[in-house]
């Protein structure tokens, strides 16, 4: 897709409308569909400008570099609606942002119960944000692009650079212990349990 201007531009965006825009309807049910269209559009701007200025440049990747863009326009969204608590990796406010609902934080930790009251979730919802600022990029990402975006292993290996799904898996796992170790070590820490 070298030089963005024209018809190949063009056509990947209109290719991939329908399985994107069905994508974040089902992923963001709180997004009306003017919302929607909104993220699309803006998407669309940011990645000819990221391919325009060369910010971008791994076309073999592009399906899945543009739907990250999506879903990072359908968190700023939400967030400005209140929807879902947004954090930022860095801190610097140029970083990359993840929203997490309480039902994700109860699927990573997979300790929480059915029964739980929101001030409990809450409470977790923090431990976890804290814990994240510890964490490698990488590890981060391969959570997240798993339990919060819902994105497939094989997926997550191109976005990631890995091998296989298979490598993705096991990374994330690896990943996923030892968030669970640590959140257990700072609520043992916090909370004394």
């Amino acid at each position: 897709m070298k030089g963005t201007k024209g018809p190949k531009f063009n056509q990947f965006i209109a290719d991939n409308r329908s399985a994107i825009m069905a994508f974040l309807r089902l992923r963001y049910s709180k997004l009306s569909s003017d919302d929607i269209e909104d993220i699309y559009q803006e998407s669309s701007l940011a990645l000819f400008h990221n391919i325009s200025s060369k910010k971008f440049t791994d076309f073999g990747k592009l399906r899945s570099y543009f739907k990250k863009i999506c879903i990072n326009q359908s968190l700023k969204i939400l967030g400005k609606k209140g929807t879902i608590p947004i954090i930022e990796i860095n801190g610097s406010g140029m970083g990359t942002r993840y929203g997490i609902s309480l039902a994700n934080v109860q699927e990573v930790l997979e300790i929480c119960s059915d029964e739980e009251e929101a001030k409990e979730m809450e409470r977790k919802a923090k431990l976890v944000h804290s814990i994240l600022k510890t964490m490698t990029n990488k590890c981060k990402q391969l959570l997240w692009s798993h339990y919060a975006d819902g994105l497939s292993w094989d997926v997550i290996a191109e976005m990631n650079g890995l091998a296989n799904a298979n490598t993705a898996k096991a990374t994330a796992y690896r990943c996923r212990d030892s968030f669970k170790e640590k959140y257990l070590e700072l609520e043992a820490k916090i909370y004394g349990e």
